[in-house]
């Protein structure tokens, strides 16, 4: 199983006799540098398609070469003493700064702004600020400290120290306003690490200090499990350790999509870790979170066929190998349609911190709807995890970043009782402190997602009306449970499945229970199903009524089933005698052809006419004329012909 692809390779000129390649971590730029510079120096990247090139005088062999972050000013380490500068503008003119400390050598430097450049040496840290107008640098300050080796986070700054090559203590600083801060100690007891076995990463928004812990050395060096500790409000904490390792020979690590990977040249083959998936308590430390691999063990693929796993190949966060000896760069990416596990539920879990993370969920949910060995229990967990991660986004996009809504608890209702329980409050997946609510979900799936890719098309596909009928409500239930509402096209799928299925009795239970919610649709919907369930008009007018906004619609029902005396009784109880149409009301009075029923819907508007205006007598703009014609023909002249005739 394939799921980590190469790109397409940006080539540079290799490694050879007149050229040397660098990398620089912070910009992510391979330098090919020909003669020192003189012939030529050639800065690619992965990330973009332009190509830099400068020429500068040899000096002498290059140890580091780096570009500002603003790729204003080149800076090239010749010597272990000092550093040069050079402003890309105007190559010719150099200005350098050397190490502070007498005798001490420089291990390392890096950029930490436009204008700020750090120096590691073997006696400590030194702070010395650019200006590449003036073609100056200046000393700000400095810490001592013996230093044997060290690596460094460029997103945020953050420097890890050890001071001796095997070492069992690590020391944790961050770069701020020009000063190194101490932030913590790593105390590894009787284990001792190598530069090669430490690094810091940078995983859902947390820095972590990785330490790879090993058993035996050299060639014999077996990787068995890997501590993470968590770089956290100026603390570093263990917070997870990952196992099933047992990796010999070297190994690489990436993190590609907020995952882990750990390659194992020997093996050839990659696990992958995802730290927001459960995992077990440390033995001795419960808040420390032990975990296996998320996934099978998978390959690297080129154009969808495994290649081998290089020794040239290095390494470098967050996903790029580079080949100098063939002139080859690329970043690792991961294949989401070639995941797979055995368990829906974790592979839910998995989807939804994926970037490209949306198809590959929705076709595993449809998937499982119509697989019938996915249980109803399994279904009504994924569609938790869906939930819950749509209401995490939902209250970050909103400001509520505790995840809370305006009660720590919500509450819903029970199928089988119309009392509430208790829901506890959501928590994001993976409850290790290292990773707060405030972290959104990379995938967001909204109702309409959910009813046109899973249900609709499922429907569509033949799958039994009873399964998609039994899954659509633990899916109605778990956005009850969690505060949800559900929209009105999933009541309207419920409801069409329960007819087809011919399930009235739990169709009324649904309504009983509110767990169809009230709406004008669902009633308008409910009485369009009275000839094939002739309970359903009485729930959907008793559903009006309780909305009390569907006034208009209940007195139209009545008027078209020639319920006048109905109709005008909820006139009267909502104050409409003065504003409701009287013309509607004689119409339909007229085509019951009940006399007295047209009497007494005439008389209601006279004696309204005579309250309001004064006189009995419609005005033109009621277009009642037909009706007072009529009721004189039925009422009024009836009574004068007798008289007409004794005369």
């Amino acid at each position: 199983m394939g799921l980590l692809e190469l790109s397409r390779p940006v080539q540079f000129e290799p490694v050879g006799q007149v050229t040397t390649v660098f990398f620089d971590d912070k910009n992510q730029q391979v330098f090919s540098v020909r003669s020192g510079g003189a012939t030529g120096v050639v800065i690619k990247s992965p990330h973009h398609t332009s190509v830099i090139t400068y020429r500068m005088e040899d000096h002498g062999p290059i140890i580091s070469i780096k570009l500002s972050p603003n790729l204003s000013v080149l800076s090239v380490q010749r010597s272990k003493q000092s550093v040069e500068f050079l402003n890309v503008t105007n190559l010719e003119s150099e200005y350098s700064q050397a190490a502070r400390a007498k005798n001490s050598v420089i291990l390392g430097f890096v950029w930490t702004s436009n204008t700020e450049v750090v120096f590691i040496t073997d006696h400590g840290i030194e702070i010395y600020s650019i200006s590449p107008e003036k073609k100056t640098t200046k000393y700000v300050r400095s810490s001592s400290i013996t230093i044997a080796w060290y690596c460094y986070s460029p997103m945020n700054h953050y420097l890890v120290t050890s001071s001796k090559v095997d070492t069992s203590q690590l020391q944790v600083w961050a770069i701020r306003n020009s000063t190194a801060y101490k932030l913590g100690m790593v105390e590894l007891d009787t284990i001792l690490v190598k530069d090669k076995d430490v690094s810091l990463m940078n995983v859902y928004n947390q820095t972590f200090l990785r330490v790879n812990i090993n058993q035996g050395d050299g060639e014999i060096a077996v990787l068995k499990e890997i501590q993470l500790y968590c770089v956290l409000n100026d603390q570093v904490t263990l917070t997870h350790v990952l196992t099933s390792l047992d990796c010999p020979g070297p190994v690489g690590l990436h993190t590609v999509d907020n995952l882990i990977l750990v390659h194992s040249q020997t093996e050839a083959r990659s696990r992958l870790y995802d730290l927001k998936l459960p995992g077990t308590p440390h033995q001795e430390t419960c808040s420390v979170s032990v975990l296996s691999p998320s996934l099978s063990l998978t390959t690297i693929t080129n154009e969808g066929t495994p290649v081998p796993y290089s020794p040239a190949w290095v390494v470098f966060l967050p996903n790029i190998l580079v080949d100098a000896r063939k002139g080859h760069m690329w970043t690792l990416n991961l294949k989401l349609g070639s995941v797979l596990a055995p368990d829906p539920l974790t592979l839910t879990k998995f989807f939804l911190n994926r970037e490209a993370g949306k198809v590959p969920l929705l076709k595993l949910l449809k998937s499982s709807l119509q697989s019938t060995s996915t249980e109803l229990s399994t279904l009504c967990d994924m569609f938790t995890c869906v939930v819950a991660a749509y209401n995490l986004h939902q209250n970050i996009a909103s400001g509520g970043a505790d995840g809370n809504t305006s009660s720590a608890t919500k509450r819903t209702r029970t199928l089988s009782t119309s009392t509430s329980f208790t829901v506890p409050p959501q928590t994001s997946t993976g409850s290790n402190p290292a990773f707060p609510d405030s972290v959104p979900p990379a995938v967001v799936l909204d109702q309409a997602d959910i009813f046109t890719n899973v249900f609709s098309s499922s429907s569509q596909e033949g799958v039994a009306v009873t399964r998609l009928q039994s899954v659509l409500v633990e899916y109605l239930l778990c956005l009850l449970q969690q505060g949800v509402t559900p929209r009105q096209f999933i009541y309207e799928l419920l409801i069409n499945l329960c007819v087809k299925t011919e399930q009235f009795y739990q169709l009324h239970q649904y309504l009983q229970y509110h767990v169809i919610g009230d709406s004008k649709p669902v009633a308008c919907l409910l009485l369009s199903l009275e000839s094939a369930y002739k309970p359903a008009r009485q729930l959907a007018l008793d559903m009006m009524t309780r909305l009390g906004t569907a006034t208009e619609e209940m007195i139209e029902i009545f008027l078209a089933e020639g319920k006048l005396v109905s109709a005008l009784s909820l006139v009267k109880a909502n104050g409409l005698v003065d504003t409701v149409s009287a013309r509607k009301f004689l119409e339909a009075a007229e085509k019951t052809e009940d006399r007295m029923l047209f009497f007494n819907v005439f008389s209601f508007f006279e004696e309204r006419n005579l309250r309001l205006r004064g006189s009995g007598n419609f005005s033109r703009g009621e277009q009642c004329d037909p009706y007072v014609k009529k009721f004189k023909e039925m009422f009024l002249e009836t009574k004068r012909t007798p008289a007409a005739g004794q005369a």
